[in-house]
Formats: structure tokens, sequence, C-alpha cells
């Protein structure tokens, strides 16, 4: 069987004020991407293709929006930055990449400072993942928000590869985890075992396969909580709404429309929301909590634009339910 080709793309070039010093950061220097990219499937030497294989000028081009459209002191930040993204949205296996500040101000320095950084979807979704990818690391408004669980039973909708939900169920949260991807779901019940997290239960299901939804799809008045981060379909939100115990609540975050026009992620705007949209999806939930703007989501230094939303389920009058 033949080998797998190396994409190479050398010096993606940007000019950006990132750094630590003050010095850097008060006047744009040139900074310069080499990329080595290995496709996930063979296509590529079969076919000729686009759709069978990695277009070139698309990873460029998100490379360059990421150096231009945010502000990092650290190349390593960066550097980490451009690594989960191309994992995240591009047909890749693995990447290798050389991150430099060309010129830098440093008087002994002629060349360049620079950062090589190597990554794989296995570290990024994998069960030994390095705690520095953001893929592991629960989203920072969950971390702010968890409290209001107290140790019920949640529903993480589109859990991906499971930080929400390993992060729940290690506070005494009992998780169903639900996702169409049926290896991600094996990676959480994996990670589950192996921390001995017995209250996670992994549930493969296309949330998009009916344009129109059965509106106790997730049960009815089944959850003490639902968690929903960086993931939108529109019509599954009566559904949603239905799944929650009176007194239930419901923690939101995903992409506003500014990060789409700002950033250009996501790729398509229908994924993200206008402004105030949320608050009229959740239709008679209580609104305990609601922002619109630019966040850190994840460590120090990555941010969005989202829409951020707490709401209840309204218990009914005379109900007693805690």
């Amino acid at each position: 069987m033949p080998s797998l080709p190396i994409i190479v793309l050398r010096d993606i070039r940007f000019t950006e004020s990132h750094g630590v010093r003050e010095g850097e950061r008060s006047h744009s220097q040139w900074i310069a991407v080499d990329l080595e990219l290995t496709p996930l499937m063979d296509q590529t030497l079969v076919t000729d293709n686009l759709v069978d294989t990695i277009d070139y000028a698309q990873v460029a081009s998100r490379v360059h929006s990421i150096g231009t459209h945010r502000t990092f002191h650290r190349l390593e930040a960066l550097a980490r930055e451009i690594r989960d993204t191309l994992l995240a949205e591009f047909a890749i296996s693995s990447v290798s990449l050389f991150v430099r500040k060309l010129a830098p101000p440093i008087p002994t320095i002629h060349d360049c400072i620079g950062v090589r950084l190597i990554g794989t979807r296995d570290m990024a979704c994998g069960s030994h993942a390095s705690p520095h990818v953001p893929s592991l690391e629960p989203a920072r408004f969950l971390i702010e928000q968890q409290h209001r669980f107290r140790q019920g039973r949640i529903l993480d909708l589109a859990a991906g590869y499971g930080r929400h939900t390993l992060y729940l169920a290690q506070r005494g949260c009992s998780v169903v985890a639900i996702d169409r991807d049926p290896e991600a779901l094996k990676t959480i019940a994996e990670r589950a075992r192996q921390q001995s997290l017995d209250a996670i239960t992994v549930r493969q299901q296309d949330l998009e396969q009916h344009a129109v939804v059965n509106p106790e799809m997730f049960g009815k008045e089944t959850f003490d909580g639902i968690i929903v981060f960086f993931y939108l379909y529109r019509p599954l939100f009566p559904a949603l709404i239905t799944a929650l115990k009176p007194g239930g609540i419901l923690l939101y975050e995903t992409f506003l429309i500014d990060n789409h026009l700002r950033r250009h992620h996501p790729r398509r705007k229908e994924f993200c929301l206008d402004h105030n949209e949320l608050l009229s999806l959740v239709g008679e939930l209580r609104i305990v909590h609601y922002d619109e703007g630019e966040h850190v989501i994840q460590g120090d230094d990555q941010t969005a634009f989202t829409a951020r939303l707490v709401a209840e389920k309204p218990v009914p009058s005379g109900d007693d339910t805690p």
C-alpha cells in the first residue's frame, strides 16, 4: 500500500502585533508559518478531484485569519491555535508546524524566533491527549456555572470527545452524552472506564436527521440540566425544553454572527446566532443569565464572540419540586 503524501505549505506570512513585551505589541511584526499536513485518507493518490483532498488555499487562508484576527501574547499559544483549528476543520490526521517571528526586536537575534509543534487526531481526541489541547479542557462558562447542577442528571448534547461529560461526572453528576460520532463516544466510554466514572451513559444519535423533530426525542422532564456548547440546530430547542424537569437548567454557549464576520469561523453563517436570537429560541424558560460579546472560552487566551445563556424551566404553581 503506498504511503500517504505529506502536503507542505511554506512561508505563510502575515503581520500582527503579537508578543509578551509592550514593545513587541506596539508595532506590527512579520510572522511566518510552515506546515506539513498528512491527509486522513489516501484519496489524494487516486483522484484529482479537489473535494477528495485538502484545499491548500483554504488552509493558508485559515492560518492567515487566525494570525490577523486575534492577538496572542506568546507564539506557543498562536501555534497551538493553528494546530487545533486545522485538525478540527480539515481532513488531516497530523500536522507539523513552525511558527516564527521574523526579525524580532532583540539585537542579538538576526534571523527569527520560532516554535515547532506537532499534533495528531489521536493527541487531540484520544485518551492520552496533552493537557494543553483545548478539546480536553472544559469551556470557561461551564466551569463558572457548574454549581447550578447540584449533582443531578445532565444531558450533554453534541458531546464530542467528552470534555464536559467527564468534567461533570467527576463532580458527581450523572451524565448522558449524545453525539453522532461513534468513535467520539467510544473515547468517552474508555475515558470513563479509566477514571472509574460509572455515571456516564453514551448514546449515538444523528441530531439533524429530521427537519421536524420529535418534541420528546430526549424524553419528557428527564433531565435536571442540559448543556450545549458550540453546536446549533434550531429545530431541537422544543425537545430540549420538553426534556428539562421543572426547575431544570439549560446552559448554552455558541458562536455569534460576529465571530463569522470578524474571524471567518464558523465558515457557514447559519451555524451562528444572530443577536438576541438565543433568547427567542428558549421560549418559556426563565432567563437567569444572558450576555453576548467576546469571551474567553478556554484557557487564558482563547476567545470567541459568543452568546451565553443560563435559563431555568419554571416550576408549576403549587409544585414543591426543589
